[in-house]
């Protein structure tokens, strides 16, 4: 699949904006890996099969369906007229679809084990709990918010995995459209079941699991504050990675003490009053009373 997508990237490196060349020899086609099977009805869940496989037993013309993209381009744009929303076509619309399918191969990736340590994405949730400045572990509290965005992306994806407004045409086998589902919500519930539940042998059921034990740790040893002091007690930090000294802090006052004069003079056109405040009247009703 990997292999299907850089051949797509230097076939647009190749063409200027997209409009490559057709090609009628069959023989230089490229094997693009797609695994995921549509039998001719709709399917009740188009998923990967064989991912550990070799991607190179199944293989198509790149070039030879050129012109076939553009007429799906415009069968499958042509109810949206009034839409601001536009697809790509020719290989900038291939290469956004094998990149979402190959998205989709991270998220639904399944051990019947359990065993996610094989999941790219929870690989990447891995490397997302290191600082990069100190090289140690976030602290839980820090880290549930970024897990929780992971998990709002993820679910944006299975939403259009789910429920397509357009039909994948251009993948091995078509992925169809939301139109052609009997029943939508029986979809989203299938889909929601098997891939972003609890407990699920998924990348989003683990994700789930890692956040919730991290929300557990918070709870048992609540929340930190928002500023801590370095232990050379010279300068302290403000939520994540603010750090400030304190000789930097005091000069802030002296750049703002001396801004507020600058502008005080600017008012006052350069004049500069004598005035005595011992021989202001302190009086109730009178003056600065």
């Amino acid at each position: 699949m990997m292999q299907h997508v850089l051949h797509l990237v230097g076939q647009l490196q190749l063409g200027e904006d997209g409009h490559v060349s057709d090609s009628s020899d069959s023989e230089d086609s490229e094997p693009c890996g797609q695994d995921w099977c549509y039998s001719g009805e709709v399917p009740s869940d188009p998923e990967i099969s064989d991912i550990d496989q070799d991607n190179s037993d199944t293989s198509t013309d790149e070039d030879a369906g050129f012109g076939e993209d553009e007429e799906a381009h415009e069968d499958r744009t042509s109810g949206y007229e009034g839409s601001d929303f536009s697809l790509p076509n020719g290989y900038w619309l291939r290469l956004s679809e094998a990149l979402f399918q190959l998205s989709m191969m991270f998220w639904t990736h399944h051990d019947p084990s359990g065993n996610m340590s094989s999941s790219a994405i929870i690989y990447y949730t891995a490397v997302m709990g290191i600082q990069q400045q100190s090289l140690t572990f976030h602290s839980a509290h820090n880290s549930t918010s970024e897990l929780a965005g992971l998990i709002w992306i993820g679910r944006l994806l299975f939403l259009e995995y789910a429920l397509p407004v357009y039909s994948y045409s251009t993948l091995v086998y078509e992925w169809p459209c939301r139109d052609d589902y009997p029943s939508q919500a029986d979809r989203l519930d299938a889909i929601r079941k098997k891939y972003l539940t609890r407990g699920c042998y998924t990348p989003f059921g683990e994700i789930i699991e890692l956040k919730a034990f991290a929300k557990s740790i918070v709870k048992r040893e609540g929340i930190p504050g928002n500023l801590s002091w370095d232990p050379d007690g010279q300068s302290f930090t403000i939520g994540h990675d603010k750090k400030f000294k304190l000789s930097e802090f005091c000069a802030t006052h002296c750049k703002t003490i001396k801004l507020v004069q600058e502008r005080v003079d600017e008012m006052m056109l350069g004049l500069e009053p004598d005035v005595d405040t011992d021989d202001l009247c302190s009086q109730k009703c009178w003056g600065l009373g």
